[in-house]
Parts: C-alpha cells; sequence; structure tokens
C-alpha cells in the first residue's frame, strides 16, 4: 500500500480494491430434495481439527503437532413459521429410517441425510435468479432438532421455528467454481472445493 506525503493513502491504492467484504443478510438456504427456504438467522458454521502431539526422546524440548480428528458443530436455522411442512417431513424420515435398524437392510437407506447449500448474496445480486458470491455446503446433513418457539396469547411476536442440523463436512464454494460441468450436472453432483 502506497503512502502519499501526507501519510495518506495513495489514490491508486484505493482504485484498485477489488471490492467491499460481502455482508451476511443476504442469503437463502437450499436442502437437497426438501425445498428453498428463507431463514433469519443460521449459526454454527464451525469447524475444529484436533491436535495430537507426539515426542520421542531423541526430538528436542517440545513435541511435533499433528492435525487429528476433525469435527463439525451442529448448524441452527431459524425461520418464522409458514404453512409449509416440508422440514417436518424430512424430520419424520430419521424415524422411519431408525424403525428399520433392526431389518436386513439396517440403516442402509440414508434418504434422511441431504446436503444443503447456505448461498450468499452480495447487495446487487438477484437471490432468486443471481449466481451467489460465496456458497457454503453441509454434506450429508440431518435433522437434529425441529422446536418451535413459546406461544403466548399476550404478545405479537412471530413464531419461530428452529432447525439443527448435524453434518459430516463443510464446503466453500465462489466464483467460477458454480459453473459445473456437463457431467455434475447430469449427476446432481454438489462439486468439491476448498474447506471452509
Amino acid at each position: 500500500m502506497a503512502i502519499d506525503a501526507f501519510g495518506g493513502v495513495a489514490n491508486a491504492d484505493l482504485q484498485t480494491r477489488t471490492r467491499d467484504p460481502l455482508t451476511g443478510f443476504r442469503f437463502r438456504v437450499i436442502i437437497d430434495r426438501v425445498g428453498k427456504f428463507g431463514f433469519s438467522t443460521i449459526s454454527g458454521l464451525r469447524e475444529e481439527t484436533e491436535v495430537a502431539e507426539y515426542r520421542e526422546g531423541t526430538f528436542p524440548s517440545t513435541p511435533i503437532k499433528i492435525p487429528g480428528i476433525t469435527t463439525y458443530d451442529n448448524v441452527t436455522f431459524e425461520r418464522g413459521v409458514g404453512a409449509d411442512d416440508a422440514l417436518n417431513v424430512w424430520r419424520r424420515q430419521i424415524f422411519a429410517a431408525a424403525a428399520r435398524f433392526g431389518s436386513s437392510d439396517g440403516l442402509a437407506d440414508s434418504s434422511f441425510r441431504k446436503n444443503i447449500k447456505i448461498q450468499l448474496y452480495s447487495k446487487g445480486d438477484n437471490v432468486t435468479s443471481g449466481i451467489p458470491s460465496v456458497e457454503w455446503q453441509l454434506l450429508n446433513a440431518w435433522p437434529v432438532a425441529l422446536e418451535l418457539s413459546d406461544f403466548d396469547a399476550s404478545s405479537s411476536d412471530v413464531l419461530i421455528e428452529t432447525l439443527e442440523v448435524a453434518h459430516e463436512g463443510l464446503v466453500r464454494r465462489a466464483g467460477k467454481a458454480f459453473v459445473s460441468s456437463p457431467l455434475e450436472a447430469a449427476q446432481g453432483s454438489t462439486g468439491v472445493g476448498p474447506i471452509f
């Protein structure tokens, strides 16, 4: 960054700045084979890798640190309750799979597991027809809990539905990564990108 004679940022550097950081208030959620949804808040997009320490007697006085198991926090989605029942129907698929657990197919029917896309749009993008600026995918997600806020006859608050999902991976895609190959389109692939 160039500094001018008065200690300020030179105009040329201001003009070469690519874009402002994205804001987090224009987004939509797509759950494979369930539907497209608007949510008011999403929280819990977090991954963490455990650190395994190892040391041999011939090492210096400090151990080496090795990446261990990576875990993903459950993600929580909140929205006002509407007339559609799609999230509840998805949640009920778990009970159907669990009922078959003792049968010959066990939990081989994993159709209750879905990939979820969280698509973030910039201010000028059209959320319904535009290409998102960034997308996060939750892999093999399934609903751990579905909760309704309290009913209160003395309040005019919106009734809130809270969905909590467990998942097995978090993938981030941006820019040209949204242009899938014909093979991906035919297979319905969500593609693979760098981890969040």
